[in-house]
């Protein structure tokens, strides 16, 4: 913990991200390996992740529903695109090796978590995503993993009826 405390934001990102690389098996590739992968980062916020991607020489690419987040990321010459999760991208249809949720599980729905309904509702859209991203997998691919982490939670309000974790 008292390590942890003296990480930057970015250090503490990256040492995810070389833990997503561990836990999948890329660390152990060779660069002209890693180039053949490709990535779709859902919820990609300000481009972290798309930029770890790019010096380690994979091709990714973001979604975020922000148009601000897709100017500041392509600015720095990355590449995002705007959309909803929700919405079928045909852009992406086979198109990636791997589609990671870094901190963006938890915004996938919104619903009624106390409500039968609005968690029957947000089951639906979860399988409706889900499906959408098993159809942007490339066919050939070798790997079609979905990857998702770090939740995070607000301390005002997790201890309220109108939180729930997904663990």
């Amino acid at each position: 913990l008292e390590d942890s405390m003296k990480l930057t934001d970015k250090q503490a990102n990256n040492n995810s991200y070389d833990k997503f690389m561990i836990y999948l098996g890329l660390d152990k590739l060779e660069k002209d390996e890693l180039s053949k992968i490709s990535i779709l980062d859902m919820g990609c916020g300000n481009g972290d992740f798309l930029l770890y991607c790019n010096q380690k020489g994979i091709h990714c690419e973001g979604l975020t529903i922000s148009t601000e987040q897709v100017d500041f990321i392509e600015k720095n010459g990355l590449i995002a695109h705007e959309g909803k999760y929700f919405d079928k991208h045909e852009k992406f249809v086979n198109k990636y090796d791997i589609i990671t949720f870094f901190g963006s599980l938890e915004h996938m729905t919104s619903g009624f978590p106390g409500s039968k309904v609005g968690i029957d509702r947000e089951n639906k859209v979860r399988k409706q995503i889900l499906n959408h991203c098993k159809s942007y997998f490339k066919e050939d691919s070798k790997y079609k993993y979905i990857y998702g982490t770090r939740l995070h939670l607000n301390p005002k309000y997790c201890n309220t009826i109108n939180s729930y974790i997904i663990e």
